[in-house]
């Protein structure tokens, strides 16, 4: 199918600030700070191994040695040692960072490309032949820095140590050892690059502060509007594409009754739509999920989320359950008589709607405020976050009905992000792994935060966030929201992955306080075929 176009497009550079500390005891120069093109050899100021006698790795070793020059007029000259490298462009892909005394912070600020990584070096001084670089974290044979994660999206916490090294070394794997004879270049085949150097105390450590948050760029017009029995507006919608189907699925909640004698919120239901673009909708003509007298969702089922079935057919879904305020006037039901009750769920055939089987109670009971249940599956595992007020819990499952088991602390807290010192709220889980076996792989997860005045007054801050994580309870938060977020704009909302774009899918107030359903992506265009499942490693069938 031809690819949607967006009116925005967002460029694939992410800039990054690097926070430097020396951390040892001695003086450092002026360093070089560059990236490069992960695929290029070299792809490292100077990589461990074999002492470089040529080429620009030559320069670098320059730089470091006053052996190999006399007068010492290069020792430790970032400038020249960017000029000398081919490759190399001050500004543009290199950067010279300030010379730093013991103690010392500087921050520097980084423009990089998916694809390139990044790499540190600066001279000790006063020495002869010392120099400190970034590695890896836990592995200081590596001095290339990734900068963006295996989906080519901008990594929120760049993380590096940074440690002495000899680049002259007799044995290969202590720079402490003898160093090599003063020949420049080195002869033989008996000198090396190697961790360690003669300036004992020369390590250091440093970090590196959140890039900006992604672009979205917005589709023209609403995706859906509000008429006929969702008259009353269109909110939390929840989307998946079935491959083999061909066709898009999107479920939304909409409020059926204002008013109810035993319902405060009115009456809450939830409807199905289909989509063979993913931006154009289709309405069944009736709720697939209507509340009913005696059920755990009497009053509201809302804030649904669906996942596909392992059978790439059948669809999984999770609501907001309330009941009334009368549920407890004849008889106490198994779930109690809170007016929040749990997570429901229900399981029904993609292609008509037809429910297969339903819970009789809530899958995650809850007894205060709740909502914006987000699912994925990864590794085989049923991953669930859920905004339980004012924070975010992970519960987990074998089976997409459960049992769950739910963490007793919070994966996620207000107060640790500015815009958000009140209340973190409408989770939108992503798994990023696409292929088996897995990489160490990352959950990201498009949130709300908000600043209130009193637990229920008028916003006073607010936006939508990313954040990552490697297991789902320990989180990377961005600083910066990427859009505000209040009572009209931007409400509720889920991302869905599209190669390396996510698509947005968000519920916004229009003139009249309807919701209305509004689709944001980033990346250039995205096809049909890129969009991916929350299923991770992605089934075979997508």
């Amino acid at each position: 199918m031809t690819p949607l176009l967006l009116l925005v497009a967002t460029a694939q550079a992410a800039d990054f600030t690097l926070d430097i500390t020396n951390n040892s005891t001695f003086d450092w120069t002026e360093g070089v700070a560059a990236v490069m093109d992960e695929a290029s050899n070299p792809n490292s100021l100077m990589p461990i191994g074999d002492t470089p006698t040529s080429g620009d790795l030559y320069d670098t070793f320059r730089y470091i040695d006053s052996s190999c020059d006399r007068g010492q007029e290069d020792d430790g000259d970032a400038d020249k040692l960017i000029r000398r490298w081919g490759p190399l462009t001050e500004d543009v892909n290199a950067w010279v960072v300030p010379a730093l005394a013991p103690g010392d912070t500087t921050t520097v600020h980084i423009t990089a490309y998916p694809g390139e990584v990044l790499s540190f070096v600066a001279r000790v001084d006063p020495s002869g032949d010392d120099m400190v670089m970034m590695h890896a974290i836990g592995d200081p044979l590596d001095t290339t820095i990734d900068l963006f994660n295996h989906v080519d999206l901008p990594l929120f916490n760049v993380r590096f140590d940074i440690k002495g090294y000899d680049p002259n070394t007799t044995n290969p794997d202590d720079g402490d050892a003898s160093s090599c004879s003063p020949d420049c270049p080195a002869t033989g085949n008996n000198c090396y690059v190697a961790l360690g150097n003669g300036n004992t105390g020369a390590e250091a450590g440093g970090s590196q502060t959140p890039p900006d948050e992604p672009d979205f760029g917005l589709f023209p017009g609403w995706s859906l509007s509000p008429t006929g029995w969702y008259a009353n507006g269109v909110g939390s919608p929840s989307v998946i594409r079935r491959a083999i189907h061909d066709d898009y699925l999107m479920v939304f909640e909409s409020r059926l009754t204002d008013t109810d004698a035993v319902c405060p919120a009115g009456i809450w239901g939830i409807g199905l739509a289909t989509s063979t673009n993913g931006y154009d909708w289709t309405v069944e003509p009736s709720p697939i999920v209507t509340p009913a007298e005696g059920t755990y969702y009497r009053c509201v089922a809302a804030h649904p989320n669906i996942i596909i079935d392992d059978d790439g057919s059948d669809v999984h879904l999770y609501f907001k359950a309330e009941q009334g305020t009368d549920a407890c006037d004849t008889s106490t039901p198994t779930w109690g008589c809170n007016r929040y009750t749990g997570v429901g769920y229900l399981k029904f055939n993609g292609t008509t709607g037809a429910i297969i089987t339903e819970a009789a109670e809530p899958v995650v009971s809850q007894d205060k405020a709740f909502g914006f249940p987000s699912v994925v599956k990864v590794d085989g595992t049923y991953n669930m976050m859920l905004a339980t007020y004012p924070s975010f819990y992970l519960a987990t499952a074998l089976a997409p009905e459960g049992p769950w088991t739910t963490q007793v602390n919070p994966v996620m807290e207000p107060g640790v992000i500015a815009w958000a010192s009140t209340e973190v709220y409408n989770p939108s889980l992503v798994c990023e792994g696409d292929t088996a076996p897995l990489p160490p792989y990352e959950f990201s997860n498009f949130f709300g935060g908000r600043t209130t005045d009193g637990m229920w007054g008028p916003i006073t801050d607010g936006g939508v966030g990313e954040a990552i994580s490697t297991n789902g309870t320990n989180w990377f938060l961005g600083t910066t929201p990427f859009t505000f977020s209040d009572d009209t704009s931007w409400r509720h909302w889920e991302a869905v992955r599209a190669g390396s774009a996510y698509l947005l899918y968000f519920s916004e107030k229009d003139a009249q306080g309807r919701n209305n359903i509004g689709l944001a992506a980033t990346g250039d265009e995205w096809s049909d075929a890129d969009v991916a499942t929350d299923i991770c490693p992605q089934p075979a069938w997508w």
